[in-house]
């Protein structure tokens, strides 16, 4: 096994070492470190005085023995992880006998491994690619999920050290929205009657709301707060001072609006403030006729005016935000989702795309895609790093699971968070007891080509521009 390991900083090279002592007999190993003393901070060094480019198989098949051996190539960003994980990950490639194996641990332990043989390395040696995820041979099919227990250990063991406050927090101001959007769970004229909502009519005040950003303020780390919680933000008749609020405190806002009811003067006051970390459009489509079908009653061009004016307000003001098309993927819009990317990515910051998943009438799941067939599952992240709150102060894991963990007004954030139901919850997500559809979508693959990023789970599509 030829062992390449890229590495960000000190802590990464001591795991690559204690890695590597786990390899069997007759392995080689190649560590690059950042190298300080350059301007270019993707320029690595390696022992021996070898010096590789950033695209690191451009160089690699110079670097093994003439007989050659297939490689993994260790990419470490501050990992933190038990040295035996990537023994692990061995192990597991060798059982797929799949020429090229990804192990995205990226989000938890921050590593990825890439296990791969001399051919498909020495095709991927005349790419200019950091990964090799867009090469012919080597897409979404060849990952492999990583092992249960290594995420399993690292939330048991990590809580207080990495998820003792939320990361995101999606609170309800409003429980309205001024769209009926079909397939909607908690808005559509079919499926409205099963809505979760425990107060469907009832906005949070807004001392209330400021009283829980006080809180917030108080935390040594500051989550990204969404206003959008199965609502339309800007049906909240206080929406803008919540905000500004929010900037007092330096809590940064994401907003998420179907945009029907925005003008250019709210643009400008979101674009204009510090805070504001994302404006994100729903769109759904390219066409005005299915844009009709999936939005009722459409109105597309006033919408797409919008989203250009917001793009060109962002330059003027000299706003940080990112700026989003977002679109929730079913069979009435799947076409047009690539032509929707090609639409927007050059005007926005990037476009997204959420799988919808098809309810009955009684709000319960009709079916699943077929790429949700996974086999193996992870623990999804969600129940430690985002926290949903009702209008009302009630507490739920997630938008699916709709389970009362307690109430934020009468307990504090912090004490609901930390709780013993919220600890039971986890402890139930590391088995999946409740028998989540969407638990297994944990693993994201970065794509990096042509100036965007693009990122997949089974459930989601980012694509960015770099």
């Amino acid at each position: 096994m030829f062992v390449i390991a890229r590495c960000q900083k000190e802590q990464d090279v001591v795991f690559a070492r204690k890695a590597f002592e786990q390899l069997p007999e007759g392995s080689s190993l190649i560590i690059m470190e950042r190298n300080s003393g350059t301007p270019d901070y993707d320029t690595y060094c390696a022992e021996g005085d070898i010096k590789l480019p950033h695209s690191t198989y451009r160089r690699a098949p110079q670097l093994l023995s003439p007989t050659g051996s297939d490689t993994v190539i260790m990419h470490l960003s501050s990992v933190d992880a038990d040295a035996g994980i990537l023994g692990r990950a061995l192990e597991k490639h060798r059982a797929s006998k799949k020429p090229y194996s990804l192990f995205s641990y990226n989000m938890f332990t921050k590593a990825r491994f890439e296990f791969i043989n001399k051919e498909l390395l020495a095709t991927a040696s005349q790419r200019e690619s950091e990964y090799l995820y867009d090469t012919p041979d080597a897409n979404f099919s060849h990952a492999i999920w990583p092992d249960k227990e290594d995420f399993s250990s690292y939330y048991k063991d990590n809580f207080e050290r990495y998820f003792a406050y939320p990361q995101s927090i999606s609170l309800q101001l409003t429980p309205k929205c001024n769209k009926r959007c079909p397939k909607c769970l908690y808005h559509s004229p079919e499926l409205m009657g099963n809505k979760k909502s425990p107060t469907p009519e009832a906005d949070m005040p807004i001392e209330t709301a400021e009283a829980l950003l006080k809180e917030i303020s108080g935390w040594s780390t500051r989550p990204v707060v969404s206003p959008s919680c199965e609502s339309e933000p800007y049906m909240y008749r206080d929406i803008e001072r919540f905000i500004s609020s929010a900037e007092g405190y330096g809590i940064p806002i994401h907003i998420t609006t179907n945009g029907t009811l925005l003008n250019e003067q709210n643009i400008d006051f979101m674009l204009g403030r510090k805070n504001l970390h994302a404006l994100v459009f729903s769109v759904d489509a390219l066409s005005e006729e299915t844009y009709s079908q999936m939005q009722p009653p459409g109105r597309l061009k006033d919408i797409e005016k919008k989203i250009l004016y917001a793009a060109d307000a962002k330059k003027r003001l000299n706003s940080t935000a990112l700026i989003y098309v977002n679109c929730v993927i079913s069979e009435r819009n799947r076409e047009e989702f690539s032509h929707l990317v090609e639409r927007w990515i050059p005007v926005v910051d990037g476009v997204s795309g959420i799988l919808s998943l098809e309810y009955t009438k009684d709000g319960k799941l009709a079916s699943l895609p077929p790429f949700f067939d996974k086999g193996e599952t992870l623990p999804c992240k969600t129940a430690w790093d985002t926290m949903y709150i009702y209008a009302d102060g009630s507490s739920i894991p997630c938008d699916k699971h709709p389970v009362m963990l307690g109430n934020v007004l009468e307990e504090g954030i912090l004490n609901v968070w930390r709780n013993e139901r919220y600890k039971k919850w986890r402890e139930s997500q590391l088995s999946n007891s409740h028998n989540c559809h969407i638990w297994s979508t944990a693993l994201a693959i970065p794509i990096s080509e042509n100036g965007r990023t693009v990122t997949l789970t089974p459930f989601t599509y980012d694509c960015r521009k770099t």
